[in-house]
């Protein structure tokens, strides 16, 4: 139940992400039609980055927040397998398949709406030259919900003791979740080692491109050379 209270407080966060970023997506360009965009991270890289991150939460990918209240769920349900009767054990595992089938196709739908909607190359519609960064006033919101973001990835423990008073309602409990203090250390732990092969990785690519020029070209097409399909419709 701790889990399911965390995940509310999460969709609360990241969907209000997706939201301004597609609402900036909107504002830029003037055009709902998906197809009609394409390439938008050239002209509006935060936002494209903010947008990343709100789909990277919403599908319960490691490092962010989302993956922190949907493993307290997973890990909630199997634990109380045999626990009780044998038709609230098919239920649990029809609930667990059930996530992990929706899990799978919210990866699938951001994918595409992210690489429709802001990579591709050339753009699909003239109004993608028209569309620019949005005013700070409309990125500074974004970024503070972004680090609420990652302050609940990286530090469950401080929203468990934001969410444990409404769980002691139900279950009488205000300490119910802190037993699972050393598997959401480790989660967090796993997560800053990740960050810092990264950050590796990144200073080594850079220390081996010393002394080269960067050079430009059009996004890889899986060998399609025609251009865009769209734009010969």
């Amino acid at each position: 139940m701790g889990g399911a209270f965390l995940h509310i407080l999460n969709h609360s966060l990241f969907k209000a992400l997706l939201f301004y970023a597609a609402g900036a997506d909107y504002q830029q360009p003037h055009t709902c039609n998906l197809e009609a965009l394409g390439g938008l991270i050239k002209r509006m890289l935060q936002t494209a980055l903010l947008f990343m991150a709100g789909a990277i939460a919403i599908s319960a990918l490691h490092l962010l927040n989302g993956f922190i209240s949907e493993f307290l769920m997973y890990s909630g349900m199997y634990q109380t397998l045999h626990l009780t009767g044998l038709s609230v054990d098919i239920l649990l595992l029809f609930t667990f398949s059930g996530l992990a089938i929706i899990g799978g196709l919210v990866i699938f739908a951001f994918t595409k709406v992210f690489t429709m909607a802001f990579l591709g190359s050339p753009p699909r519609s003239n109004a993608i030259y028209l569309a620019d960064e949005t005013a700070l006033s409309m990125r500074v919101p974004n970024f503070i919900i972004l680090l609420l973001m990652l302050l609940l990835g990286f530090l469950p423990m401080a929203a468990f003791r934001i969410i444990s008073p409404v769980t002691a309602l139900f279950t009488g409990e205000i300490d119910l979740l802190m037993h699972r203090t050393a598997s959401l250390t480790s989660v967090s732990l796993s997560s800053l080692i990740f960050l810092l092969l990264l950050g590796v990785l990144w200073l080594l690519r850079n220390w081996q491109q010393r002394g080269h020029s960067a050079t430009q070209s059009a996004s890889w097409g899986c060998g399609y050379t025609g251009g865009d399909p769209a734009c010969h419709q």
